[in-house]
This record gives C-alpha cells, structure tokens and sequence, in this order.
C-alpha cells in the first residue's frame, strides 16, 4: 500500500468515526449507519496491509474500537 492509499484509507476511517458519533449524539440512525458502513470499508481496504494500528487490527477481526468505546459507555452510566 503506498503512502498515498495509507492517507486517503485513514481519512476514510476518521470520517466513519465522525459520523458513527455525530449519529450517536443526534439519534439519527441513518447516520450511524453510514459511518459504520464508512469505517468498515476503510477497515476492509486496509486489512491487506500487515503493520498498523490495534484499530486495524480490531477491524480486521470483525470487531470497531469505537463502538465498544461507546457501547461500555452506555453501560456504566
């Protein structure tokens, strides 16, 4: 993967989180969705790359950082 892929698949990634949260925090499910969709794609193109991130890695094993970030959240409050 070249610098430039690398780039342009983590700008993907940042955007699915954005909108998976601004989803969350607006109720707007379609949103969440979306981004969702976004971070998986990214996560997706990325998983051929062997380095990277525990994100990636995470992703790669089916499972989103962030979600559970949230879904813990939820939980404890």
């Amino acid at each position: 993967m070249t610098a430039r892929e690398t780039i342009e698949h983590t700008g993907d990634l940042i955007k699915g989180v954005i909108k998976e949260y601004a989803g969350m925090v607006t109720g707007d499910e379609d949103l969440r969705a979306e981004g969702q969709a976004d971070y998986a794609g990214s996560a997706a193109q990325r998983s051929a790359d062997p380095t990277g991130t525990p994100a990636d890695h995470c992703a790669r094993a089916g499972q989103s950082t962030h979600s559970q970030d949230a879904r813990a959240d939820e939980t404890s409050a």
